[in-house]
């Protein structure tokens, strides 16, 4: 259980089951006595705000070697342009590159939202942290996507971005390990 502390979502949990396969779900506690609990002792407790289903992208996702997830999160949630999802992929692709090559310490995590939504709620790119220092980090990003990616390149990738997101927020949220199952 995660609580979200910034943005839109600001004081909800968010309830992450997970990681898993939409296969996985086919294996899921099932039958009158899960459902019973369910309904009983958690839906009472809470109001759905939203059921949003994800799919991570491996490819364009970075993780380093001997990576833990951080207790803290940062959720980039990203409105695409109908009809502009491969562009926005092809942006993904090219950050991924520069951390894949920068062999950067913490993760870059993109996930696809499986089913439409009138919230724009379409691609979501997840970087963990543990201690808020991390936010204090100088950002190299444009200095070494340039490096990976040629001089100048940064502006063309701002530009492409303009062109094809609607939106994006920001959602930091903090894990609240009592309320948790096992955490990988």
């Amino acid at each position: 259980m995660w609580s979200n502390v910034t943005e839109s979502y600001l004081g909800s949990l968010v309830w992450v089951m997970g990681p898993a396969t939409f296969t996985d779900l086919d294996g899921r506690p099932q039958g009158k006595e899960h459902e019973d609990d369910w309904n009983n002792n958690v839906a009472p407790y809470f109001e759905l705000v939203a059921n949003e289903f994800w799919k991570l992208d491996e490819k364009k996702s970075y993780e380093p070697e001997n990576f833990t997830f951080g207790n803290k999160v940062v959720w980039t949630i990203f409105d695409i342009k109908p009809g502009d999802s491969y562009r926005f992929s092809a942006i993904l692709e090219k950050v991924a590159e520069v951390y894949k090559e920068k062999k950067y310490d913490h993760n870059f995590s993109v996930y696809w939202n499986k089913f439409d939504n009138k919230q724009g709620r379409d691609v979501a790119v997840e970087v963990s942290f543990d201690t808020w220092s991390f936010l204090d980090e100088d950002n190299t990003m444009k200095k070494d996507y340039e490096e990976v990616h040629g001089e100048g390149s940064w502006w063309k990738l701002i530009e492409e971005f303009r062109d094809v997101v609607v939106s994006s927020e920001d959602e930091v949220s903090i894990l609240i390990p009592e309320l948790s199952g096992a955490q990988d």
